[in-house]
């Protein structure tokens, strides 16, 4: 299915808009340290949104959402990481009970993703406020290639309301009541770039390293067996 097929399908073919009054809601990510790839579980990255311009809620009721994810490595990261899972949080999500889920479901894994979700599929409902404290959108999961380490952003990526398109993948907005979509204000409405939410750090595993007494008993053993070996010769 074309992108703009689903998109007006899932967002009741919500029109961007200019990002000018009602880009005040921001995405917000964690940071995330994941130990031992291979043998732990995967930490869950939680993408939240907020209100940065009123006390309490936000003042245009929020119908729906899409989020354009990717996982870019810094310098020095080696080894992949891919998204695993993408699910509705189980705690503080934004649309509660009103939500349709996910529309369509992510296709993982993938160092890509777009999800979209939707309040009520119904244009005159209510829609959700937005708290001040913040809510949750999503919540993700990852996997790793053997050896994988570094440190690896998770970063969103805007619409290009000039164009109607987006920038990179699958874009980041939401929408209103009347059918307008927006991007977020993390994004500059001018030159709209990928911003990074947060971030994915895999240490690198160190190796055994003896401690100081068992290094002394191996060099204390090594002398009496060279002398053996001599002796033999």
């Amino acid at each position: 299915m074309k992108r703009n097929t689903w998109i007006s399908a899932a967002l009741l073919a919500l029109v961007v808009a200019p990002a000018t009054e009602a880009d005040f809601l921001t995405l917000t990510g964690t940071s995330e340290t994941w130990s031992s790839p291979l043998s732990n579980p995967s930490p869950t990255f939680t993408v939240g949104v907020y209100d940065t311009t009123v006390t309490g809620t936000s003042q245009i009721p929020l119908f729906g959402w899409t989020l354009g994810l990717e996982i870019v490595p810094e310098s020095g990261a080696v080894g992949t990481v891919d998204f695993a899972t993408a699910t509705i949080p189980t705690t503080n999500y934004l649309l509660g009970a009103n939500s349709l889920g996910l529309l369509p479901a992510p296709t993982l894994p993938a160092t890509t993703i777009p999800t979209i979700a939707d309040a009520d599929g119904d244009p005159v409902g209510s829609g959700v406020l937005v708290p001040t404290t913040g809510a949750n959108l999503l919540a993700l999961t990852f996997s790793a290639s053997g050896g994988a380490q570094g440190v690896f952003d998770i970063l969103a990526t805007p619409y290009d309301t000039s164009t109607n398109t987006p920038t990179s993948g699958d874009g980041s907005s939401w929408g209103d009541a009347n059918a307008n979509q927006y991007n977020y204000s993390n994004f500059s409405p001018t030159a709209p770039v990928p911003v990074v939410l947060g971030t994915l750090t895999i240490p690198a595993v160190m190796s055994a390293v003896p401690e100081p007494g068992s290094a002394l008993l191996v060099l204390l053993a090594a002398g009496p067996m060279a002398w053996f070996v001599r002796r033999r010769r």
